[in-house]
Protein backbone atom coordinates (compact mmCIF):
# COMPACT_ATOMS: atom_id res chain seq x y z
CA UNK A 1 0.00 0.00 0.00
CA UNK A 2 1.23 3.67 -0.83
CA UNK A 3 0.06 6.45 0.90
CA UNK A 4 0.15 10.12 -0.05
CA UNK A 5 2.14 12.68 3.02
CA UNK A 6 0.87 15.84 4.32
CA UNK A 7 3.42 17.83 6.12
CA UNK A 8 2.41 21.41 5.53
CA UNK A 9 -0.39 23.29 6.91
CA UNK A 10 -2.21 23.33 3.59
CA UNK A 11 -2.18 19.53 2.82
CA UNK A 12 -2.80 18.54 6.36
CA UNK A 13 -6.20 21.01 6.28
CA UNK A 14 -7.08 19.36 2.66
CA UNK A 15 -5.97 16.20 3.71
CA UNK A 16 -8.19 13.41 1.70
CA UNK A 17 -11.37 15.72 1.18
CA UNK A 18 -13.00 15.30 -2.07
CA UNK A 19 -10.47 12.23 -3.19
CA UNK A 20 -13.30 10.35 -5.98
CA UNK A 21 -11.49 7.00 -4.33
CA UNK A 22 -10.73 5.62 -1.09
CA UNK A 23 -6.92 6.88 -0.85
CA UNK A 24 -4.33 6.56 2.00
CA UNK A 25 -2.28 9.64 3.65
CA UNK A 26 0.19 10.18 6.24
CA UNK A 27 0.25 12.97 7.91
CA UNK A 28 3.52 14.37 9.96
CA UNK A 29 3.16 17.07 12.23
CA UNK A 30 6.49 19.14 13.27
CA UNK A 31 5.73 18.96 17.35
CA UNK A 32 3.29 16.12 19.17
CA UNK A 33 0.24 16.91 19.90
CA UNK A 34 -3.79 16.05 19.80
CA UNK A 35 -5.07 17.48 16.23
CA UNK A 36 -8.30 17.21 15.72
CA UNK A 37 -9.77 15.33 12.61
CA UNK A 38 -13.02 15.52 10.73
CA UNK A 39 -14.69 13.93 7.54
CA UNK A 40 -14.99 16.95 5.57
CA UNK A 41 -16.10 16.36 1.85
CA UNK A 42 -14.86 13.09 2.13
CA UNK A 43 -16.01 10.39 -0.15
CA UNK A 44 -15.35 7.40 2.06
CA UNK A 45 -15.08 6.19 4.99
CA UNK A 46 -11.34 5.09 6.61
CA UNK A 47 -9.62 4.08 9.52
CA UNK A 48 -7.39 6.34 11.58
CA UNK A 49 -3.96 5.44 12.90
CA UNK A 50 -2.31 7.17 15.51
CA UNK A 51 1.42 6.96 15.85
CA UNK A 52 4.19 8.75 18.07
CA UNK A 53 7.82 7.63 17.34
CA UNK A 54 6.79 5.26 14.63
CA UNK A 55 4.48 2.98 17.44
CA UNK A 56 0.51 3.04 16.98
CA UNK A 57 -0.83 4.60 20.25
CA UNK A 58 -4.14 4.40 18.69
CA UNK A 59 -6.58 3.72 16.52
CA UNK A 60 -10.56 5.34 15.21
CA UNK A 61 -11.99 2.61 12.74
CA UNK A 62 -14.53 2.98 10.33
CA UNK A 63 -15.14 6.82 10.53
CA UNK A 64 -17.96 7.53 8.19
CA UNK A 65 -18.22 10.65 5.73
CA UNK A 66 -20.20 13.20 6.87
CA UNK A 67 -22.38 15.87 4.99
CA UNK A 68 -22.21 18.39 6.98
CA UNK A 69 -19.20 17.32 8.59
CA UNK A 70 -19.80 18.03 12.41
CA UNK A 71 -17.98 14.59 14.18
CA UNK A 72 -14.36 15.37 15.44
CA UNK A 73 -11.71 12.62 15.78
CA UNK A 74 -8.61 13.31 17.84
CA UNK A 75 -6.35 11.15 19.69
CA UNK A 76 -6.14 10.08 23.68
CA UNK A 77 -2.28 10.25 23.36
CA UNK A 78 0.28 12.70 21.85
CA UNK A 79 1.34 11.84 18.32
CA UNK A 80 3.51 12.87 15.73
CA UNK A 81 1.82 11.19 13.13
CA UNK A 82 -1.66 9.89 11.68
CA UNK A 83 -2.20 7.29 9.23
CA UNK A 84 -5.68 7.15 7.28
CA UNK A 85 -6.28 3.74 5.46
CA UNK A 86 -9.42 3.28 3.67
CA UNK A 87 -11.85 1.48 6.35
CA UNK A 88 -11.30 -2.17 7.02
CA UNK A 89 -7.52 -2.61 5.39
Amino acid sequence: MSADVANTDIERTRGLSYRPFAQSMLFVFDDEGQPSFWMKDMNFAIDIIWLRHDVVVGFEKDAQPERPAKTFYKPTALIDMALEVPAGT
